[in-house]
Parts: C-alpha cells; structure tokens; sequence
C-alpha cells in the first residue's frame, strides 16, 4: 500500500502547476479504508477516467505539463489494490479531484500480534 500512495503523490506532484494544493485523506470505515489525495488541479474529463489504469496511458489535458515517464504508475496501483481485493477510481470537477482506493480491513483473525 505505500507503493501506491507513493505513485500517486509522485503523479499529483510531477502533474500539477506550482502553488496547487495536494492533501491526503485517509477514512477508517467499518468494512474498508478508503485513500484519496486529492488536488486542486484543473480537472479531468469523465470519460477519460478508466484509461488512466491502463498501461502507458497519460491525461489527454495534461499537455501544458509534460514530463517524462514509464505511465505504468497506475497500472501498478491497480495491481496492487485488486491484489488485496479493493478497488481504485478517480473522480474530477472543475478545479479538483482525486485518486482514490479502497481496501478491505483485515479481520483480527488475520493480524499478526
């Protein structure tokens, strides 16, 4: 799980202009935890949304930022979260957004200590 909030404050970080704000929201539900950083960023188009999983795929609107890079971070991101048997999405409005995950909570029975 540190892999992929690592991925994405690396791409909130290497995506946004200088002086936007990226804020970390982690929420402890009662089945699952979900994680979203979230950005004051322009925002994305709905149906942009599900290529961003898919390997070597990049935001159409980001062509005022360009940076060099494998565009495998998201892919890597969904791996992971489907390995623990969550989910990942994105959501955007004008001026904003996030990328975001859930993971099941692990059951005391499974917790080491």
């Amino acid at each position: 799980m540190v892999q992929v909030v690592t991925n994405l404050l690396s791409n909130a970080i290497k995506l946004l202009p200088d002086g936007s704000v990226i804020k970390l929201d982690v929420q402890d539900g009662s089945d699952v935890v979900r994680v979203a950083v979230h950005d004051s960023g322009k925002g994305i188009a709905e149906e942009q949304f599900g290529r961003f999983f898919e390997k070597f795929e990049q935001a159409e609107n980001t062509d005022d930022i360009q940076f060099q890079g494998t565009e495998l971070g998201l892919a890597i991101c969904k791996a992971i979260v489907e390995q623990h048997g969550g989910k990942i999405g994105v959501e955007s409005v004008p001026g904003g957004g996030a990328f975001w995950f859930t993971i099941p909570k692990l059951q005391s029975e499974n917790c080491i200590g």
